[in-house]
């Protein structure tokens, strides 16, 4: 699935520098640096596009060394309507286990 995050230029350079240049976290970046280039800068925000799993690795290397950029992400992830983990499913599968041990107990 497709993901475009609106990040600020300081924030893609930022993340420049932080990712491993093999990451494909930081072949997106270099497609959002390289259009910009391309078709010239207007304001300071840069457009990133990139997959899920590109997102998921920009939003960890947020979380740890650019906190400004970790509501722009997620908020990418809304629009998408993308979840960004699975706790969702985790909650689910416990409150399901959970009832169980409740009724099982219940029988005794």
């Amino acid at each position: 699935m497709q993901v475009t995050i609106f990040l600020d230029i300081d924030e893609v350079f930022r993340f420049c520098q932080l990712i491993p240049a093999r990451s494909s976290a930081s072949e997106a970046i270099g497609r959002a640096i390289h259009t910009r280039e391309y078709w010239g800068s207007v304001g300071q925000d840069v457009a990133v596009e990139c997959d899920d799993s590109e997102a998921r690795t920009l939003l960890s290397y947020a979380q740890s060394h650019c906190p400004s950029a970790v509501d722009k992400i997620r908020r990418a992830f809304r629009l998408a309507h993308l979840r960004i983990d699975d706790r969702h499913h985790d909650l689910l599968t416990a409150f399901s286990r959970a009832s169980r041990t409740v009724k099982s107990d219940d029988r005794k």
